[in-house]
């Protein structure tokens, strides 16, 4: 028999042990009526609880809960990865109309030059040649170009103008945020 639901996994995994409900009440400090109630899925365990029939069980949580049917999570919802692409855009938009907007020094505009191509060309590279490389690629290229971006301006390296200072912070911030955001997400494709 395969399990539909909770409370069957509950019975199969306590008939499996050779276990009566009354056995596994008195193991678990509850009456046999609760254990029953549990398996007729009319009531459910606390989490507590559940830790504890799991070991009663020989069982991990996780495969106490595991019921047939049961859909698997996508590991990258489709909302987070529109998102990531959403940071990249922004955070390229921004340094290109600080680019063409912010009238500045040589090499300040020489500086975010750089980084739009920078982040153009790993974001390309990483398209056309997945590897197992991608996502500490990613993490470590955002989050060290966010730095780069927010220091210079910081320092007013180039002799940076306000806006062009703006621009960088900006682009910094959310490049390192996007660069954390790949380290505690898997947004590659």
């Amino acid at each position: 028999m395969n399990p539909t639901n909770f409370g069957e996994q509950l019975k199969i995994h306590r008939q499996a042990l050779g276990l009566t409900q009354s056995d596994v009440a008195e193991k678990m400090h509850v009456s046999r009526q609760t254990i029953s109630s549990w398996e007729t899925g009319r009531n459910t365990p606390d989490i507590i609880t559940l830790k504890q029939l799991a070991l009663l069980y020989g069982v991990s949580t996780d495969n106490l809960l595991q019921v047939l049917g049961a859909k698997k999570l996508s590991p990258l919802p489709k909302s987070r990865q529109n998102s990531a692409i959403f940071l990249f855009w922004l955070t390229l938009g921004i340094l290109i109309a600080g680019r063409l907007l912010v009238i500045t020094t040589f090499e300040a505009l020489h500086w975010m030059t750089s980084l739009i191509f920078i982040m153009i060309g790993i974001h390309l590279l990483l398209r056309l040649k997945p590897s197992k490389w991608k996502k500490p690629t990613l993490v470590s290229t955002h989050i060290i170009l966010g730095v780069l971006s927010f220091m210079s301006a910081i320092l007013k390296l180039w002799d940076m103008s306000f806006g062009v200072q703006t621009v960088c912070v900006m682009a910094g911030v959310i490049l390192v945020v996007q660069g954390i955001l790949y380290l505690r997400n898997d947004f590659s494709r």
